[in-house]
Parts: structure tokens; C-alpha cells; sequence
């Protein structure tokens, strides 16, 4: 992921780096410019920011999960992805957002350990399409455990 800043002055604001570029423009031959701005741009390179929220995210689901499956006594998992498949089998999430935690949690253990380089398709798809089924994870743990 990649963000544009541009930083500018406000206007009202003495711009002395403007001015000397308009009236080096007035030099060169360009007569009549007026209003110039110095500004900057800077480029930021996300992904890795991206990434360690993603990572932060989907470990926080895995705990939550591995709590509930604890607390109810289930089957244990046999790796964190499992987890979600457990919390499927014993209706306490539905199967498909199941199936898209449980991806969550095996790319969490790409981005930790590195097997592979990762890949910002799949990063962005996980982080932005992935917030829902997070919402679904955190509401059903609400509705059994927290009082109103």
C-alpha cells in the first residue's frame, strides 16, 4: 500500500521559497506568474504497516478463539487456523467467515515467520475484507460473554 502527502503552506502564510521561485521564473522570460507555492510531496510505502496491524489482528482473533474453545471445554486445535474450524463445528461461528479467519490465521504465520515473501494483493484483501469477520468474531464473543 502506498499513500501521496502533499504538504503545502496555508494560504496567508509567508512563503518565501514561493517567491523566489516566482521571480526566478520572471527572470528566465516566464513575465506575469503570480500566486506560486512551494510545496512537498512524500511518498510512504504502508505495506509493512499494513502488515503488523494485520498480524496484530488476526493473533488477537486466534487468542479470543483459543479462549472460547477453552472455556467451552471443545476439542483442542491442532494450529491456530484450526482454531476458527472448531469454534465452525460447534456453531459458534458460521463456516465461511470460519473459513476466511482461519486463512487470516495462516497468512499471520506467513507475515511472522517468513516462509514466503507476502504478497500485497492477498495482504490488502485480508486487512480490508477481513474487518468484517473480525466485527462477526468480536459480536458473537460479546453476546456470550459480556453482560449488557
Amino acid at each position: 500500500m502506498k499513500a501521496r502527502v502533499h504538504v503545502m503552506l496555508k494560504d496567508g502564510v509567508l512563503d518565501p521559497q514561493g517567491e523566489a521561485v516566482r521571480h526566478a521564473l520572471g527572470t528566465l522570460g516566464f513575465a506575469g506568474v503570480t500566486g506560486v507555492r512551494q510545496g512537498k510531496v512524500i511518498d510512504l510505502d504502508l505495506a509493512a504497516t499494513v502488515e503488523r496491524h494485520l498480524q496484530v489482528a488476526a493473533q488477537a482473533a486466534i487468542d479470543l478463539g483459543v479462549w472460547v474453545v477453552s472455556d467451552h471445554g471443545w476439542r483442542e486445535p491442532r494450529n491456530y487456523a484450526d482454531t476458527f474450524t472448531v469454534l465452525a463445528e460447534e456453531g459458534f461461528l458460521q463456516r465461511p467467515v470460519a473459513y476466511r479467519l482461519s486463512e487470516m490465521a495462516g497468512y499471520r504465520n506467513i507475515l511472522v515467520h517468513a516462509y514466503v515473501d507476502t504478497s500485497h494483493d492477498v495482504t490488502v484483501r485480508l486487512a480490508t475484507e477481513g474487518l468484517a469477520d473480525l466485527s462477526a468474531l468480536a459480536a458473537r464473543f460479546a453476546a456470550e460473554y459480556v453482560s449488557p
